[in-house]
């Protein structure tokens, strides 16, 4: 099971749909506060968390999740991306950039 965890509905509606259309059972969470809640009630398989939210922040919310659940795979989406994201201290970090413009 995939917990997605992003706080515009729309993008989480669409990002959800995407994930269901493709075979995934997925729960979907407002904020960090609900994917926390989540981490205890369902077997996830994969948390894929917008880096960029209220109440508990990705970072923080990455931080929870490795307490709770070590191993568990996370992937970070951000639509703002900070140079701070590239200085993330958790050990085994893969980051991939794709910029959406070719200039930069």
């Amino acid at each position: 099971m995939i917990l997605l965890v992003e706080d515009d509905a729309a993008s989480r509606y669409a990002f959800a749909r995407l994930l269901r259309g493709q075979g995934y059972e997925v729960i979907e969470a407002g904020d960090g506060n609900e994917a926390v809640a989540f981490l205890d009630g369902f077997a996830i398989d994969l948390v894929i968390t917008d880096m960029v939210l209220p109440k508990i922040n990705g970072l923080h919310l990455v931080s929870l999740i490795q307490a709770r659940r070590p191993g568990i795979p996370i992937v970070l989406m951000s639509g703002y991306l900070s140079e701070r994201a590239g200085k993330l201290s958790w050990t085994d970090r893969r980051i991939f950039f794709k910029s959406l413009d070719h200039r930069l």
